[in-house]
């Protein structure tokens, strides 16, 4: 049911009460920031979050605690806007549970580093307030493996894999090597320098041969791309993937791109700000 407000009645809410109307904040904490050594991080981003008339309902990880249960009750409650608020783990397990819901994810890093920040253009610390305040979104293209949700990318060492692609030819990387299927870029320290497009209902597997001859004279070998949206991985034992830096061991992976969009606030500064998004 659409609501329509006229300028009379709207001149009486503050800034504050609108942000507050429209887009429902909710917070989750990751289980870290219990510790004493955070409270002053906490304070001052809870002070910042005030002054930005977007503070919200507060919820904090822990072992005794279902993530799920946390969500679905924040948004009977009226939940626009889940905001991550910890590590990229903690990003991550609400990307797995978020994806598909309807609504739009946040991220405020408070750890030293962050793969995920870079990808998305957001500042470590309080400073991410402003990015959630200033409210850019784009809907992003999510990936899957074995069911379970990615952002960034999926990699594994090639060696004894064989990937069936669409379900209509096959690669093998013989030698050995990388390969990255991904929807943004791969977040592994020795991952190819690669960016996919988040937005053209694709994925993109990036394949980086072992390089040839002697070890002191290696170089990096020239990566292939393949546009694909489902691809099987296949080995004889199972093998480490990564999935957005996560350890999985399978020894048939499925990965393919999902149907749902995840709708994200970003930063001006986000790895993919070059390719058109859908907004």
């Amino acid at each position: 049911m659409a609501i329509v407000y006229s300028y009379r009645s709207l001149k009486n809410f503050s800034l504050f009460t609108i942000a507050i109307y429209f887009f429902v904040y909710h917070y989750i904490y990751d289980n870290f920031l219990s510790d004493k050594r955070q409270a002053k991080t906490l304070a001052e981003l809870e002070n910042r979050l005030t002054d930005l008339g977007i503070q919200g309902r507060v919820d904090r990880l822990h072992p005794f605690k279902s993530l799920r249960e946390a969500i679905d009750e924040g948004l009977r409650r009226g939940t626009k806007t889940l905001v991550a608020v910890g590590n990229d783990e903690t990003f991550k397990k609400i990307l797995d549970v978020a994806a598909g819901m309807g609504v739009t994810v946040g991220y405020v890093p408070l750890a030293p580093e962050s793969a995920f920040a870079e990808l998305l253009g957001i500042p470590l610390g309080v400073a991410a307030c402003d990015i959630l305040a200033a409210r850019l979104t784009e809907k992003l293209d999510v990936g899957r493996v074995n069911g379970q949700y990615f952002l960034a990318a999926v990699s594994f060492d090639a060696k004894n894999v064989k990937l069936e692609c669409e379900g209509r030819f096959r690669l093998e990387l013989v030698a050995g090597g990388r390969v990255s299927i991904m929807n943004i870029a791969a977040v592994e320290r020795d991952a190819p320098e690669h960016v996919a497009n988040p937005f053209d209902g694709l994925l993109e597997a990036v394949l980086e041969p072992a390089a040839a001859g002697p070890r002191p004279f290696r170089g990096r070998a020239v990566p292939s791309v393949l546009p694909i949206k489902r691809v099987v991985a296949r080995s004889p034992e199972a093998f480490s993937l990564y999935s957005d830096g996560r350890e999985l061991k399978s020894q048939n992976a499925e990965i393919d791109l999902a149907k749902e969009k995840l709708k994200v606030i970003i930063g001006k500064s986000r790895l993919f700000a070059a390719m058109a998004g859908g907004g």
